[in-house]
């Protein structure tokens, strides 16, 4: 079962610290495990998950600044591409076929094609 983050840096720092003692160090080299290679292969192993957790953490602060950017962006694409539909329609004139044709393409986006459009409201 995988462990929190926090609980796996724990055990890392525990394991190495273990290790670091002398008298276990002595202890398990004499039983043939490398404790060097392993102090280094679990303090790379932490280390990289610090790295990786300060990664995760900025990328939580920049997600609210970039969705902000985001929103701002389409607001203003679609001000312009809006604005665009109506001097084209302006420009075909409205009541005419092409200009009713251009004003449809904005207002099928939402409602679809093949939708009714919706009546205005009555008295």
């Amino acid at each position: 079962m995988a462990q929190t983050f926090t609980e796996t840096i724990g055990m890392l720092d525990l394991v190495i610290g273990h290790l670091q003692n002398s008298g276990n160090a002595a202890a398990l080299t004499a039983k043939g495990l490398d404790v060097a290679a392993t102090i280094t292969r679990l303090t790379n192993a932490k280390n990289n998950l610090v790295s990786l957790d300060a990664q995760q953490e900025a990328l939580k602060v920049a997600l609210p600044e970039k969705t902000k950017e985001l929103e701002t962006a389409t607001a203003a694409s679609y001000m312009d591409g809006s604005g665009m539909v109506d001097a084209i329609a302006g420009f075909y004139g409205k009541t005419t076929t092409a200009g009713k044709n251009i004003l449809d393409l904005r207002a099928n986006i939402r409602r679809g094609p093949d939708e009714p459009p919706v009546p205005p409201p009555g008295p």
